[in-house]
């Protein structure tokens, strides 16, 4: 009709602060840019009370803590029940609870509802509410096939890192939540139709914890560790399954950007193979001449052997490598 607003207007989807945000409140003109160093406050900041803007900019625990408390007994008492027709509103926060301990975890529907005692399809579409009041949201296994894709187990993950007391599902979830604002904001900016996943393949032998997809391709793998590992072989071997151009190893024990570290096995994409079991850094975060391979001595600042840097991924010091190549039976 004459009042349709069909065609009219750019929808934008909202999201928590993130790093990137924080670092460059603009508007991003590509996916990619060069990685800033945030600064120990805000970082920690960040970690410790979420995205949130009001628990973020007050940074109290006790303030944090109630926010916390109000935001999930409106959630449930008043805003679910005032806009569904779901009335079991115990058995629902029962539910969100249960969810809210479970970031990370794939969703076994069957199991979730017989801890509330209701059936898979309330479970599922319990989920879906949650999901739509923006409590957290799925990440689903990569497949090219699409219906196979629904039909499998997806993941959940918070909205809310700062709810979460384990150091791993925490980093993780901040992770999620980074990547997903990420492919929400650069579909909705129109660089591509870009999508989150997980990936695993048949044998359950390997997996990385996210993929991004950019038009149907794999584009990006992001493996996240909570302490100092070295690369990992997952990560290798997916890689170069899918064919992704880009992958990162986001560990959170390892320094900020501007303060390099040398995580041995890193491949050069020049030679390419590692520097004879020595560490060799592509970042390039401290010096604008960049730092060389030593096995070929090749400079990752002039665009050979690296991967750019992602926007609105906290930069802890991403894997900047090319992989080697290898074979792995997809899904």
């Amino acid at each position: 009709g004459g009042d349709s607003l069909m065609g009219r207007y750019f929808p934008y989807h909202m999201h928590p602060l993130s790093i990137g945000e924080l670092l460059r409140p603009v508007q991003p003109e590509s996916e990619t840019c060069k990685p800033q160093d945030p600064g120990a406050d805000a970082w920690d900041s960040l970690l410790a009370f979420g995205g949130f803007p009001e628990p973020f900019l007050r940074g109290e625990s006790a303030f944090l803590a109630r926010w916390n408390r109000l935001r999930f007994e409106q959630l449930v008492r008043e805003d679910i029940r005032k806009d569904t027709e779901i009335r079991a509103l115990d058995q629902l926060e029962s539910f969100a609870r249960i969810l809210a301990g479970r970031s990370g975890e794939q969703l076994v529907w069957t199991s979730l509802g017989q801890e509330v005692m209701v059936g898979e399809i309330t479970a599922r579409e319990w989920t879906a509410t949650l999901e739509s009041f923006f409590f957290g949201f799925r990440v689903t296994p990569w497949s090219r096939n699409v219906a196979a894709a629904i039909r499998k187990t997806p993941k959940w993950y918070l909205r809310d890192w700062s709810r979460i007391a384990d150091p791993g599902k925490r980093h993780e979830t901040l992770l999620a939540c980074h990547l997903f604002k990420a492919c929400q904001l650069w579909t909705d900016l129109g660089f591509g139709e870009y999508t989150l996943h997980y990936v695993r393949d048949k044998g359950g032998k390997h997996e990385v914890d996210f993929l991004v997809a950019k038009d149907d391709q794999p584009w990006m793998l992001v493996e996240c560790k909570s302490g100092k590992t070295s690369l990992s072989k997952s990560l290798l071997t997916i890689q170069d399954a899918l064919k992704a151009p880009h992958a990162f190893q986001v560990s959170f024990a390892s320094p900020l950007a501007g303060q390099p570290s040398s995580p041995r096995g890193r491949f050069c994409r020049n030679c390419p193979k590692p520097s004879d079991g020595d560490s060799f850094d592509f970042s390039h975060a401290g010096s604008e001449r960049g730092r060389t391979c030593g096995t070929c001595g090749s400079c990752g600042t002039c665009g050979k052997g690296t991967v750019p840097h992602v926007s609105s991924v906290p930069p802890v010091t991403p894997v900047t490598a090319s992989l080697p190549r290898s074979s792995i039976e997809q899904e």
